[in-house]
């Protein structure tokens, strides 16, 4: 399990962000797309909403103008610990695997 070193709340590194009870009505999660924390196994993970269904461990692509995930060698990969992987629509820490 990955954990969160850098001092911010929000979801779990590893997990499907959902909506909390502060979102209201809002279309989108308030945790900032793009936001970068550093997991404890030393790499960097990006909030990120994914634009297709995109299977644990899958490589993709994200595009730093919408924050999108798309499936694609762009350095990223969906975490292994997201069960079931992500459909799109799902928010989400893309863990970097490339510099």
């Amino acid at each position: 399990m990955v954990f969160r070193t850098t001092p911010q709340l929000g979801p779990a590194i590893e997990s499907k962000a959902q909506k909390y009870h502060w979102d209201g009505d809002n279309v989108d999660v308030s945790y900032r797309l793009g936001n970068k924390e550093t997991g404890s196994d030393g790499h960097e993970y990006v909030m990120v909403k994914a634009n297709a269904t995109l299977a644990a461990n899958a490589a993709v692509t994200i595009d730093e103008a919408t924050w999108l995930a798309t499936a694609g060698s762009g350095g990223f990969t969906v975490p292994a610990a997201v069960t079931g992987g992500v459909v799109a629509g799902d928010y989400f820490q893309a863990r970097r695997t490339a510099i």
